[in-house]
């Protein structure tokens, strides 16, 4: 998470939300799981 991009952005920006550590990572998780699926399924 120390690297910049679109990753630490996200991670971030739900922090910044209010969220803890663990659910902002759960959160990006789940966002890199979408991109992954899109790129299999298309």
């Amino acid at each position: 998470m120390m690297r910049r991009g679109p990753s630490r952005d996200h991670y971030l920006k739900k922090r910044a939300e209010g969220l803890f550590h663990v659910q902002a990572l759960l959160a990006l998780t789940r966002r890199r799981v979408d991109v992954l699926w899109a790129m299999l399924r298309d």
